[in-house]
């Protein structure tokens, strides 16, 4: 029985200190009740697909705009032999408005000339959205070559984040916005 409760004890212990060096972390890497998140900078890029398919797309964005503010976006799409009849776009939701550049194409891929698609566009409406390229290829033999892009944003008036808040990350997208220093003296 003793050596019952001197196990119970020691890992009430280990649990309970476990939770406290998690909780002291927890409040030194979160200063204060609002923490200064920044949007994302720079560009935003799509991870590429797993497995690589004959067909890659890969996209970049120039920033995480925020709201009504413009982004560059590029497509790049390889492939590992020629295909012809290529067909190559761009899908967004209702709240993004093309700018300038170019949507889509249609046409003959060919090996190792990577082919660059390239828009402006503009986000019209507070929100989490998904941004996608796309390439996809009929075979001769009935098969389809494809594959696609996803970049994941969150807009706010004031900010652009990378990402969607998930069970994971709760914060993404949602953190409040820095407080700009006080000019007066």
């Amino acid at each position: 029985m003793l050596r019952r409760l001197t196990t119970f004890f020691l890992v009430m212990v280990f649990i309970c200190s476990g939770l406290l060096a998690g909780c002291n972390s927890l409040s030194t890497s979160t200063p204060g009740p609002n923490p200064t998140p920044a949007a994302t900078p720079g560009p935003v890029v799509s991870k590429p697909s797993d497995p690589s398919p004959p067909i890659t797309v890969k996209m970049t964005l120039s920033k995480a705009p925020r709201l009504n503010e413009t982004a560059d976006i590029v497509m790049v799409v390889n492939t590992i032999a020629d295909t012809p009849d290529t067909t190559v776009s761009y899908e967004f939701p209702d709240s993004v408005v093309f700018e300038s550049g170019s949507l889509n194409w249609k046409g003959d891929l060919k090996q190792k000339e990577p082919l660059t698609l390239k828009a402006t566009i503009k986000i019209t409406r507070e929100g989490q959205l998904t941004l996608m390229g796309k390439a996809s290829s009929k075979q001769s033999n009935g098969d389809v070559w494809a594959d696609a892009a996803y970049i994941y944003l969150t807009v706010h008036k004031d900010a652009g984040f990378a990402g969607w808040a998930t069970q994971e990350n709760p914060n993404q997208g949602k953190q409040p916005l820095p407080t700009p220093p006080s000019t007066n003296p």
